[in-house]
């Protein structure tokens, strides 16, 4: 479907079945502001819908009416907005709009393929079938955007440039805090060592939310890396986040190097959310056990209310090497992280079905006529490149319970 520019905006996506799952992601051209946005089926996590954080000059013109969400009576955007009895509001107000308001997301791209200048996405095979190029071997530090179209060797004639955007779901929670500290033992050779597990508290400011990223977003990125417990604080991301899918972009044949997405180029989405989700995080639990190896536990207390208390957990060691290492230990067997899993029932299987295959399977039955073998098998080729999707069939995929949230 295409939407003329007396609109504003212009759509052109693939003829699919009128349903739309949750998550769904359609990008679209808005004339307006001239940029790739994007709109987002509502999905839901324990029933609640998520919000868009954006401004209020960046709003539909009826932003006000999806200021309370129906289920709870709680605002979706801040007080001080809500409770504004002027005219006008700021326009660079912050607003929290419910996916189901239907606002645009603005979406933001990383070059994948030929003008990939890190060369560190690589190219999804549905894209190669449609003329995208792997990245230049070119990979320098000091080319930027606007010298890198005239450093790169010429692309293959034909060549189409990708972008791609991920859509990402963001859920606040409480996280472990952890503070040590460290009683030399002069005399013993014994150290003991006190380490404070703690929660903190859910910030008001940080809803469950999308955004965009153009990333790529990694689930790896959320968690501390290089933890060095008696180094001083610790304190765990405060959220979990899943990707929800990702927005593609593919530009005309021969398109110039490290060009902007327009309304020439055309969208693709691959999606990894197809239904609505339950979230959970575990509690925070310490057994009072004994490690020989790393010293012996002396004591523990118990766990407060959250952001007002902990578990204090004191062990001797002999060396400082042991004590960062049952602090690290202690960090990584009580982890806060929650998980996202898809509620059972509604018509998921827990395997994507296989995807269609482009091969090409040669046509028979043409005898000596060599012609028209040649274009059964080139009208055969058509037939598979079209045949080819980005997302399974019906049924989709669910999210898997963790298991691991049932010790």
């Amino acid at each position: 479907m295409t939407m003329k520019p007396g609109s504003g905006r212009t759509l052109e996506m693939p003829p699919r079945r009128g349903w739309k799952h949750p998550w769904q992601i359609t990008p679209m051209w808005d004339g307006a502001s001239q940029a790739w946005e994007a709109t987002m089926q509502p999905g839901w996590v324990n029933g609640e819908c998520p919000v868009y954080v954006t401004t209020v000059n960046q709003s539909p013109s009826n932003w006000k009416n999806y200021g309370i969400n129906p289920l709870s009576g709680e605002p979706f955007f801040s007080a001080w907005v809500f409770n504004q009895e002027a005219a006008t509001v700021p326009a660079a107000t912050t607003v929290w709009l419910p996916l189901y308001a239907n606002p645009l997301i603005d979406l933001s791209w990383r070059n994948i393929g030929w003008d990939d200048a890190t060369a560190s996405n690589s190219v999804p095979q549905f894209f190669l079938n449609l003329g995208v190029v792997q990245p230049n071997a070119i990979n320098d530090d000091n080319i930027t955007d606007a010298t890198a179209s005239t450093l790169l060797t010429p692309a293959p004639a034909g060549t189409r440039l990708l972008r791609a955007c991920d859509l990402v779901l963001h859920q606040p929670h409480v996280a472990l805090t952890s503070q040590i500290t460290l009683e030399p033992g002069l005399l013993t050779g014994q150290s003991n060592v006190t380490q404070t597990l703690g929660l903190t508290t859910i910030n008001p400011n940080d809803p469950l939310k999308v955004y965009a990223d153009a990333g790529p977003w990694s689930p790896e990125a959320q968690i501390a890396a290089g933890i060095d417990p008696l180094s001083g604080d610790y304190t765990a991301p405060a959220y979990d986040e899943i990707l929800i899918g990702t927005a593609y972009l593919l530009s005309p044949p021969d398109a110039k190097p490290y060009s902007a997405p327009d309304a020439a180029w055309t969208p693709y989405v691959r999606h990894a959310l197809f239904w609505n989700l339950l979230w959970a995080q575990p509690q925070l639990t310490v057994e009072n056990t004994t490690d020989n190896a790393l010293g012996q536990l002396a004591s523990l207390v118990n766990i407060m209310a959250a952001g007002s208390g902990g578990v204090a957990v004191n062990f001797i060691t002999a060396s400082l090497n042991d004590a960062a290492s049952a602090a690290l230990n202690i960090l990584e067997a009580n982890s806060m992280a929650g998980s996202f899993w898809t509620p059972t029932g509604g018509g998921w299987t827990s395997l994507f079905p296989p995807a269609p295959s482009a091969a090409v399977t040669a046509p028979s039955g043409h005898g000596l006529d060599k012609n028209g073998l040649i274009e059964a098998q080139s009208r055969a080729a058509a037939m598979a490149l079209a045949s080819q999707q980005l997302d399974p069939d019906f049924p989709y995929a669910g999210v898997k319970f963790n298991t691991g949230m049932l010790s």
